[in-house]
């Protein structure tokens, strides 16, 4: 047996390699699945080093881990990590609905700190394993309460509580971090203040400190570095420049532990911990006056509805900032993504920031473009050889495998049935027992269902004629005026964004995503690979 390897560990941790509490996860469970006789391949090790057991996105190999397992031919037979809660600390349903996916694929998954396989299907098992999920979940929760306090603590004292703040130094003293004025940074931010309440704008002032190469904040990851508008808007309204600093003011996370995608909320007023503290401060307040008039009397231009809320500048209201197909689609060579400006599309870091963070003055006109990725789409993707070979692939697929599976495991469920109705008539926990038959019957059911749907395999004609139906919806929607929709059909067919390589002459590169076709319309797919179109 192959066997894989799963190491986590929540807090990053500032040692070599050999000392990391992951490194010696993985050791460990490589000397449990040599003590079984199973195979470690090094491939297949996987760690999430600094991550928390539950976020989803940020625990990249785990989800690397879980595709390989989803896959038609998953390359081992068996995982092994240290205990549940590393490869998971979301709420218990969350948690052990999860094992039970990896474990209906196929795979083992044990737990080589009690030597224990992961089991579903009995009253024992699946209790049990809820509730070890949620005690996991609570030790999360549990922990992010300490946390907070302690964070709370260290803001009442002026202490930091997060990372760098452009215009100061963290120190480390005996116990915390305190800031201390970075006078480098603090001129550009000073600058910043002076730029804006002389009259420049965002952009503006953007090119001009990116032109003399002042000290930028750290950029996003895969992102050119330099100052943006939307960075100098920040800097104007952050409080801590003004001599004050503001903590608990947002909720990063939502009540499973998950953090908001985007901006994340603004809690009440009350809870905000406002502390003054005018040795930090970096901007006089005549100057900070000058702004904040000048971001009013912005402010008051742009529309509101009924309610106050902001709905945009008078010039722009109505504007939907997806009227172009390929928005925000386009990824140029220095990482970030082309923009629409008056008919063509334009790098967004150039626009925004300068010609001294991206160097590509590439222009492309937007009809002209939208037309090329369309018919390229149409030639490779919408394509009835590529329909041929989709359901080459399809009808392949060998589903006695999987009908013999899901037979022998209907009738495990039908013996457990049985037994539990002889024990209700024997007078067992009548309770329990009928909870447990109900949950046993409707399985019956599915599974029957499942049987049915794999002995009958869909007929290809029938099926040939629905892909061509929905492929030649697609064409009317993508060629039609309904760019939101086409928008969305595009992120269907490809992986966005469409990289630009520039070099030696312009061109657009994008891979396919053939399932997209056959989504609703068939139970297994055997997904072709190795299309990446070149438009």
């Amino acid at each position: 047996m192959i066997a894989a390897i799963y190491a986590r560990k929540s807090t990053d941790q500032n040692v070599g390699d050999d000392d990391k509490s992951v490194t010696r996860q993985v050791d460990n469970a490589k000397a449990f699945a040599l003590q079984r006789g199973w195979t470690v391949d090094d491939r297949y090790i996987f760690m999430d080093d600094g991550v928390s057991g539950a976020g989803t996105k940020k625990l990249v190999n785990k989800q690397r881990m879980l595709a390989m397992v989803a896959s038609k031919k998953c390359p081992f037979d068996v995982i092994v990590t240290q205990s549940r809660d590393r490869l998971s600390r979301r709420d218990g349903h969350e948690s052990f609905g999860e094992l039970k996916d990896i474990a209906r694929a196929g795979v083992q998954v044990w737990f080589y700190a009690d030597a224990q396989q992961f089991a579903f299907g009995t009253f024992e098992h699946n209790v049990t394993g809820m509730l070890f999920g949620e005690f996991g979940a609570e030790f999360r929760r549990s922990i992010a309460k300490k946390t907070h306090e302690a964070m709370m603590r260290r803001a009442s004292q002026g202490h930091v509580t997060g990372g760098r703040t452009c215009g100061y130094t963290n120190v480390r003293k005996v116990g915390h971090v305190e800031r201390e004025i970075n006078e480098a940074e603090a001129a550009v931010v000073r600058d910043i203040y002076r730029l804006y309440a002389d009259g420049a704008g965002f952009k503006q002032i953007a090119h001009t400190l990116n032109a003399k190469q002042l000290p930028s904040p750290r950029p996003q990851r895969g992102r050119p570095a330099g100052w943006d508008p939307g960075t100098i808007r920040a800097v104007l309204k952050r409080p801590i420049y003004r001599g004050t600093i503001v903590y608990n003011r947002t909720k990063k996370r939502d009540l499973d532990g998950s953090r908001f995608p985007g901006r994340a909320p603004k809690k009440d007023e009350s809870l905000w911990q406002v502390l003054d503290a005018p040795h930090l401060r970096l901007v006089d307040v005549e100057l900070v006056e000058r702004v904040d008039a000048r971001l009013d009397s912005r402010r008051n231009n742009y529309l509101r509805d009924k309610k106050g809320r902001l709905l945009g500048s008078p010039r722009r209201h109505g504007h939907n900032a997806n009227k172009h197909l390929l928005a925000g689609c386009l990824a140029c060579a220095c990482g970030a993504t082309f923009e629409a400006v008056r008919g063509v599309y334009v790098c967004s870091a150039r626009r925004r920031k300068g010609a001294s963070v991206c160097a590509s003055d590439l222009t492309l006109n937007i009809e002209q473009i939208d037309h090329v990725c369309l018919d390229a789409l149409e030639e490779v993707v919408l394509s009835g050889e590529f329909i041929d070979r989709v359901l080459d692939a399809t009808f392949t697929h060998d589903t006695n495998a999987e009908r013999l599976a899901l037979t022998a495991e209907r009738d495990r469920v039908a013996k457990e049935v049985t037994n539990l109705t002889s024990a209700i008539a024997a007078g067992g926990d009548i309770p329990a027992l009928a909870a447990a038959l109900q949950e046993r019957d409707k399985r019956l059911k599915s599974l029957t269902s499942q049987i049915a749907k794999v002995a009958e395999p869909p007929d290809r004609d029938v099926l040939r004629a629905a892909l061509e139906l929905r492929t030649a919806n697609w064409r009317e929607v993508l060629r039609g005026r309904h760019v939101a929709q086409a928008r969305v059909v595009l992120q269907h067919l490809i992986d966005l964004p469409i990289r630009i390589q520039n070099e030696p002459t312009p061109k657009w590169v994008a891979a396919a995503r053939p399932t997209g076709l056959l989504v609703g319309l068939v139970q297994s797919v055997a997904s072709p690979t190795g299309f990446e179109p070149v438009f």
